[in-house]
């Protein structure tokens, strides 16, 4: 047994601190402690379908915008190629051997992959392209097997079958499903010219992934000295007119990707927020015209741009054709000639197809997501419907079971009948 102490003998109970007293942090930095607001991304639907529509015409002016980039782009190309040009001036400068401008092409796309990396990703691109008119495909089946359903069950029970028709509730589904198929069927029209794009040129982009010695192999060399036509100022003023333009085209390439930045980094819904918040009265076509003015300066130096680009191509056929009329060559020089521009020409092909197929693999990533959510969207429709179509098959067998039947027929009663024996 322990012995009991007696209660004097023990010592006093010490205090204790339960808690630590902690200034409050400030507001800004609340966010860190319990993670941004819960419902700081809604805004009204007002304001929603105002930056919406403001999108759409962003959109629709930097599409713009960079068509008329690219199209004088593709003329000045077109113009060089037909020139053929600069080919026919490495090849006098550089009879023999590789000229410095073509072993750094060939470097930048071995650096790249190559050909067999450019066929890799185009593959990336068809499965993608795939997988995303699956997915559209497997939410029309989704909204079609409802709507099925819906309509054997109406015309089983008829008058009984009261709810809502499907086809009535899924109008604003298949309007979307209308345009995500657009979207695919334009989709599959640019990947049509990309591949027609790699089927007219692979044969020369292998050709530029080949190593130094294998691509120098590759083209016709001459021994026969062109010094005459080295000495040609036609020439001279050829290659000033040429690096003239190619900082042109350059600087052109780098206004697409700075306007591609802006659209992608402008947003209207903080202006359409604070606009709203002050209950002000405003115009949308006003305020989105507003927002719309950074642009202008981009479309000012495209014009301009553009003009310089038509001064200097012309100002290069004139110089090319003084140029071939004093031009002393012979046909090996001229198949060298067409050679370098092939490779040239094949160099600008695969630039243009990476671009096409990264842009190909973001739109069907981006696209991806939206269809998954639109079908999960079908799905989450088509589980509410099935649910609401077993409530109504129960209210409906209820119905019949509770239908009072035809009354049966009385029988006489068990006296009328004579007894047996008696008749």
């Amino acid at each position: 047994m322990e012995v009991v102490p007696r209660v004097e003998t023990l010592s006093a109970i010490g205090s204790a601190n339960m808690v630590k007293a902690q200034l409050l942090p400030e507001l800004s930095s609340m966010g860190d402690i319990v993670g941004p607001p819960m419902f700081a991304s809604l805004v009204p639907f007002s304001v929603h379908q105002a930056a919406s529509i403001y999108s759409e015409k962003k959109d629709s002016l930097v599409t713009s915008l960079i068509a008329r980039i690219q199209e004088g782009l593709t003329v000045c190309h077109s113009t060089l190629a037909s020139l053929n040009l600069p080919a026919a001036i490495e090849a006098l400068e550089q009879p023999i051997g590789l000229p410095p401008a073509l072993l750094q092409r060939s470097q930048d796309v071995r650096k790249q992959g190559g050909a067999n990396s450019l066929r890799d990703q185009w593959q990336t691109v068809l499965s993608m392209a795939e997988r995303d008119a699956a997915l559209l495909e497997e939410a029309i089946k989704i909204l079609d097997d409802e709507a099925r359903e819906d309509d054997e069950l109406r015309t089983q029970f008829r008058e009984r079958w009261t709810r809502a028709p499907s086809r009535a509730l899924t109008s604003n589904m298949r309007d979307s499903v209308k345009v995500y198929q657009s979207k695919l069927d334009a989709a599959k029209k640019s990947n049509e010219l990309v591949r027609n794009k790699i089927d007219a040129n692979m044969h020369l982009i292998e050709s530029l992934s080949l190593t130094k010695d294998e691509l120098e192999a590759s083209i016709p060399s001459s021994t026969t000295s062109s010094t005459l036509a080295l000495k040609d100022p036609n020439v001279k003023q050829l290659k000033v007119l040429l690096d003239n333009l190619n900082q042109n085209m350059k600087k052109c390439g780098s206004i697409v990707e700075d306007l591609k930045k802006m659209s992608a980094s402008d947003d209207i819904g903080p202006r359409l927020i604070e606009v709203t918040s002050r209950r002000e009265d405003y115009n949308n076509d006003e305020l989105f015209n507003e927002q719309l003015k950074k642009y202008d300066p981009f479309q000012t130096t495209a014009t301009e741009m553009r003009a310089q680009q038509e001064k200097l191509v012309g100002a290069i056929r004139e110089a090319n054709s003084r140029f071939l009329e004093s031009k002393q060559t012979n046909e090996m020089i001229r198949q060298r000639e067409q050679a370098l521009q092939n490779l040239d020409n094949a160099y600008k092909a695969f630039m243009e197809i990476s671009g096409n197929i990264s842009e190909g693999i973001k739109f069907y990533t981006d696209f991806q997501n939206v269809l998954s959510n639109f079908k999960n969207s079908c799905s989450d429709f088509a589980f509410a419907r099935g649910i609401d179509k077993k409530d109504y098959l129960t209210q409906i067998q209820q119905q019949i079971t509770n239908t009072r039947l035809p009354d049966a027929p009385q029988l006489p009663p068990r006296s009328a009948f004579p007894p047996p024996g008696k008749i």
